[in-house]
């Protein structure tokens, strides 16, 4: 009986988690700011908010890149961490020595139709 009863659980685990998206809790995907710039981040590769493709360093939750030349504050460090699945922080350090700029909070962009 108590055997039954781990299977019955089990199984209930497993079939609620099936619907869950796959991307949950990652950096990864589109991201907007207050002022709509868009931030698209797919593992390092990053499509910066000017337009512009990098390479970030990245884990799970955090990326962080050098500004390319050509935007504003080039040279600066671009940084996103990962609140929550509906929230980043983003921060830009800019200058020698570098000066922490506000950090800014940024939110899943909304799909367009």
């Amino acid at each position: 009986m108590a055997q039954l009863l781990k299977i019955c659980v089990l199984t209930s685990v497993l079939i609620g988690t099936i619907n869950q998206p796959v991307f949950a809790d990652q950096i990864n995907g589109n991201w907007c700011s207050p002022s709509g710039k868009t931030l698209s981040i797919d593992g390092a590769q990053v499509t910066t908010p000017y337009g512009n493709s990098v390479t970030a360093n990245h884990d799970r939750h955090h990326i962080d890149y050098e500004i390319p030349a050509g935007e504003p504050n080039a040279g600066g460090q671009f940084s996103a961490n990962q609140l929550s699945d509906e929230e980043i922080s983003v921060k830009i350090v800019k200058g020698k020595p570098p000066v922490e700029g506000k950090s800014e909070i940024w939110t899943p962009c909304k799909p367009t139709v």
